[in-house]
């Protein structure tokens, strides 16, 4: 698992999490289904050769050197890689979590038996004073992200139901757990239910290594079975995946500025068309590698750093006691903010200059991206911000 971003949540705690689907510029095991064949240059001797025709080829030999991708080195029968997220459990990411939710995956929903659906869940859990989330109950949690999931995975994602703490319970207590799991997205929408299968559940206690090893088994069958499991993508994408990681530092970059390293690259592995390229970034953008939607305004601008990203919209969403201690001068904008949702740009400026991560450089960019992702609202002198208020 290769892991891709560390949010640190408000405890201190870190959550792991990685990307997936990539192309990995260090895995010699990838298939191609390319259409434009590498003309002359059937191993990294003899691009190196075509490259060396043109001086500004030298930063893309160093890249394509270090893919390997000689006709040898390709296996007919590749190892495929699952990675997974882990999303932070504080009300104050809910807001952004959409962001990483990916229509290119499986979830597994992770649920307490111990837990009556009825009852409230406890601050302890969630701080939910003040926001849309006070009151509410397991059985509540359980709707928002089967919807979550609905909305921003897609119709179909599968998802695999855990019950933990299940050491105390009978054979007949977690089946009637689990139904009762059914009969809550049954009674809200029929939709929800398409998404998990009955087979794919399990109850889990301490130390039962029998039911983790079914786990196992049940995520590989249900990866498995996904539409894009196992597809070939072009080789020639491994070249952007290590320009994307490199220029990560940058945070964002124009669409123009890609154009120009597509054409540095050599034939057989620059991308020919606009068609292919929109093809290449989509892919990418639903591996949540980068933000980028084929749309008007928005096509143009590439987000580089996903997490950077997150964090511009978590940074938004600030404790009370951070913002009585750096942003006194604009106390009564805070508490309206907090109050109503509403955030004066001025405030908003300051917050972002406060932690001075490039992000009122870009700011016009990021908020027309958190607009698309629904995380703000622009309304004509105002933004309303998504922050559970």
């Amino acid at each position: 698992m290769q892991e891709k971003m560390e949010p640190k949540d408000d405890e201190g705690s870190t959550t792991a999490s990685s990307s997936s689907g990539q192309i990995s510029h260090d895995d010699t095991n990838i298939k191609t289904t390319s259409s434009h064949e590498l003309q002359g240059a059937t191993s990294p001797e003899n691009v190196a050769d075509v490259m060396n025709e043109r001086k500004d080829f030298r930063h893309v030999q160093e890249i394509f050197g270090n893919l390997q991708i000689g006709a040898e080195n390709i296996s007919e029968d590749p190892d495929k890689k699952i990675t997974m997220t882990d999303f932070a459990g504080q009300c104050s990411y809910y807001a952004s979590h959409q962001i990483f939710l990916s229509p290119r995956a499986f979830f597994i929903l992770v649920l307490n038996m111990e837990k009556n659906f009825d009852d409230k869940v406890g601050e302890d859990v969630c701080c939910q004073e003040g926001s849309v989330y006070g009151g509410w109950t397991h059985r509540d949690y359980l709707e928002f992200w089967m919807k979550s999931i609905h909305q921003y995975g897609n119709d179909n994602a599968p998802v695999i139901l855990v019950g933990t703490h299940s050491e105390n319970k009978t054979e007949k207590e977690k089946e009637s757990f689990f139904r009762e799991v059914w009969k809550t997205l049954d009674m809200k929408k029929k939709s929800l239910q398409r998404h998990i299968d009955v087979k794919h559940r399990f109850a889990v206690g301490f130390h039962d290594n029998e039911s983790i090893e079914k786990l196992k088994l049940s995520i590989a069958y249900v990866v498995g079975k996904l539409d894009h499991w196992g597809e070939e993508l072009p080789q020639s994408w491994a070249m952007f995946e290590t320009f994307f990681q490199e220029k990560k530092i940058r945070k964002i970059l124009s669409r123009v500025e890609l154009q120009s390293f597509n054409k540095t690259l050599p034939e057989g592995i620059k991308l020919h068309n606009i068609e292919d390229m929109d093809a290449m970034l989509q892919f990418f953008h639903d591996v949540r590698e980068i933000i980028h939607f084929n749309q008007q305004f928005l096509n143009e601008v590439i987000i580089f750093d996903v997490q950077w990203f997150a964090d511009a919209f978590r940074n938004v969403i600030t404790d009370k006691n951070h913002a009585q201690e750096d942003l006194f001068e604009f106390a009564s904008e805070w508490n309206k903010f907090n109050e109503t949702g509403e955030l004066d740009e001025a405030l908003l400026s300051a917050i972002w200059r406060i932690n001075n991560n490039g992000y009122i450089e870009h700011k016009e960019d990021i908020m027309m991206y958190m607009e698309k992702l629904g995380l703000l609202a622009k309304m004509s002198d105002k933004i309303c911000c998504r922050t559970g208020s």
